[in-house]
């Protein structure tokens, strides 16, 4: 289980680097084994980003099995995480998504609010394509912040 807030102790530098990573588009790559706090650290780092240059995604991959399973786990967060509401998250499967008929549904459990399932096979998208998404959006949110449609 991550912790955060006063639970969260040292790795200052870690943190820092971290942080700065992010913030420069830096890939990273953490590897240690189980129980290091490795979550964690990445949380923590997570909320101190400055969000007008970066969009945080946060995404498990501890259950794919397969490499399919990754691109729909991925595209699935990616196409959630950067948009904030359930009919801005069905513009985004139009837009960036269109040969696919996801399945979406509603839990009535106010903390579970969506569940999305993509179905991304390779007869539809490439993994070129799907790896792709997060340029793809930032492009678009770029032209309509600077006014451009």
């Amino acid at each position: 289980m991550a912790v955060d807030g006063n639970n969260f102790t040292d790795r200052v530098a870690e943190t820092r680097r971290l942080k700065n990573d992010f913030e420069n588009g830096q890939n990273v790559i953490l590897i240690s084994n189980r129980r290091i706090g490795k979550t964690s650290l990445v949380k923590h780092v997570c909320s101190q980003v400055d969000t007008d240059l970066v969009s945080v995604v946060n995404m498990d991959i501890y259950d794919c099995r397969s490499e399919y399973e990754f691109y729909n786990k991925f595209a699935t967060s990616i196409l959630k995480q950067t948009a904030q509401k359930s009919d801005m998250i069905l513009q985004n499967i139009k837009d960036f998504l269109v040969r696919l008929s996801p399945k979406i549904s509603f839990s009535p459990d106010v903390s579970n609010e969506i569940s999305l399932s993509l179905g991304i096979t390779p007869k539809e998208y490439s993994a070129e394509e799907i790896l792709q998404l997060p340029e793809l959006i930032a492009q678009k949110k770029r032209q309509t912040d600077s006014g451009m449609h």
